[in-house]
């Protein structure tokens, strides 16, 4: 608990949601002419410790559709990876593993979430040196 503090009192104010405005706006233009990512996901994602921003912003508090959920795992990745943060086009990749994911009839929301947020990861991993801000 402490740690946390310290590390949040490191990070300067706005940072987190200037960040989740930046991954709002890239998911927002993800794949438009699909529609699958502005449909709701019918989540039962847990809430707590998430960002809660403008109305324009991406709900990555309480998701309801797939860019929100897509939004969050960006946002995650983002805060996690500090050194590497969220650079413009990180969408595009974590796009199609989404969407594979979430194609699987028997994969609750969670599990898709979960799966793709791995995937990214390690595909992030080996292109990280593109994308360090």
């Amino acid at each position: 608990h402490e740690f946390r503090d310290v590390k949040r009192a490191q990070r300067p104010p706005g940072t987190v949601l200037a960040m989740l405005r930046r991954i709002s706006k890239d998911v927002a233009r993800t794949r438009p002419e699909m529609g699958f990512f502005s449909k709701p996901c019918l989540s039962g994602l847990p809430q707590a410790g998430f960002l809660q921003g403008a109305p324009q912003d991406a709900q990555v508090r309480n998701p309801y559709s797939h860019s929100d959920v897509m939004a969050r795992i960006l946002l995650l990745y983002a805060r996690m990876n500090p050194g590497v943060g969220y650079v413009q086009g990180m969408n595009e990749i974590c796009a199609p593993m989404y969407y594979l994911f979430a194609q699987d009839p028997l994969s609750s929301i969670e599990s898709i979430e979960a799966d793709t947020f791995f995937c990214f990861s390690l595909v992030m991993a080996e292109m990280q040196d593109a994308f360090v801000e």
